[in-house]
């Protein structure tokens, strides 16, 4: 049995040690948990956005609260929110500095939010405490007619070689268009350095291969005037390796294997594309059928089939993008007949 001192005053009444002690500590608690629930922080202050003129990379700084400009011990953190009208939900990005550029699209609404997180000494060692979010909306400016704008840019970075693109306008009108771009590696944004014409009329750009960047936004602005009004710009962000249109297969070899089976080999397409970026498709079908054509993907640039006593129609391209199509006949003598022609690709749109 443990010791338990008892003290007897005078009156007779008995006081119970431990159980004076105890109640001290739960007081003691929670007085602490109410000074950490009181703990606040302040929002950030002095939020500014601003476009540095790189068509829709923002810059986004803020200050500390003035609550926080002298204290050197706290650990002091930020989140920030902003909606990504390109997925359709808010991002979210906790950092310690005091700035950050975020890609937006000029045509709609910039919505940001930031929040002070504070943790360290200032909270007694409690989880961090969030304070109100500080909120921004910013809605485009209106510019240029209602209806000028173009309707589409499409993209193609053929053979990673160079790169066109070209627009579509709403209506008919004797406009002049101007496109400007920009990427990471660029100060400023810079115009078309090439465009193509139809009739006398920008139509679009083409680019060369030193200026252009993959794996990163690929902003371009099109914008121009027609009879001295502005024209609705239009704003697009794209990552180039993914407008990539391999060259045509040109080189293709059949063998007969001794047990019967045909071997098809071909040459990777030429151009700037590793070769560890292709993948071939090759399609195959009787001749004459109806239906789908039964489809084999392969890294490798050959492909063997066992021919039936008929026509066979193979196409083979690189992944998503058709080049070419050939009709092999094999008969019981394995003489073979090829007949190529070549099938473009549809264009993947902006």
């Amino acid at each position: 049995m443990s010791d338990v001192s008892l003290d007897v005053p005078a009156g007779g009444a008995l006081r119970y040690k431990p159980l004076r002690m105890l109640m001290a500590v739960l007081v003691l608690l929670m007085n602490i948990c109410k000074a950490e629930h009181d703990i606040t922080v302040d929002p950030p202050r002095n939020i500014r956005i601003i476009d540095p003129g790189h068509l829709g990379q923002l810059h986004v700084s803020w200050t500390l609260p003035a609550s926080l400009e002298n204290r050197t011990d706290c650990a002091v953190r930020f989140q920030l929110r902003f909606f990504n009208t390109y997925e359709g939900e808010w991002t979210t990005i906790r950092t310690r500095e005091m700035s950050y550029d975020a890609q937006f699209d000029l045509e709609k609404n910039v919505q940001v939010r930031i929040q002070t997180m504070l943790g360290g000494p200032c909270t007694s060692g409690s989880s961090e405490v969030q304070s109100p979010a500080a909120d921004v909306l910013l809605k485009p400016p209106v510019i240029g007619l209602p209806g000028t704008k173009i309707k589409e840019l499409s993209c193609i970075f053929y053979q990673r070689e160079y790169m066109d693109c070209t627009w579509q306008k709403k209506q008919k009108t004797q406009a002049n268009y101007q496109l400007y771009f920009w990427h990471r590696k660029m100060e400023r944004a810079m115009e078309c350095p090439e465009y193509l014409q139809s009739h006398g009329r920008r139509t679009g750009c083409r680019f060369p291969w030193h200026s252009l960047l993959e794996f990163t936004e690929f902003n371009v602005c099109v914008n121009g005037s027609s009879a001295g009004t502005l024209l609705r710009p239009a704003y697009f962000t794209m990552q180039l390796q993914n407008h990539m249109k391999p060259a045509v297969i040109d080189t293709l070899s059949l063998e007969t294997l001794p047990d019967g089976d045909v071997c098809l080999e071909w040459a990777p397409p030429k151009g700037r594309i590793l070769e560890d970026c292709l993948e071939f498709e090759v399609e195959s079908r009787p001749e004459g059928t109806e239906g789908l054509m039964a489809r084999n993907l392969t890294r490798a640039a050959s492909f063997t089939v066992s021919p039936p006593d008929q026509c066979f129609c193979f196409r083979t391209l690189p992944i998503r993008k058709l080049l070419i199509c050939l009709t092999l006949c094999f008969k019981k003598s394995l003489k073979t007949r090829v007949k190529g022609r070549h099938v473009d690709s549809s264009h993947k749109h902006l």
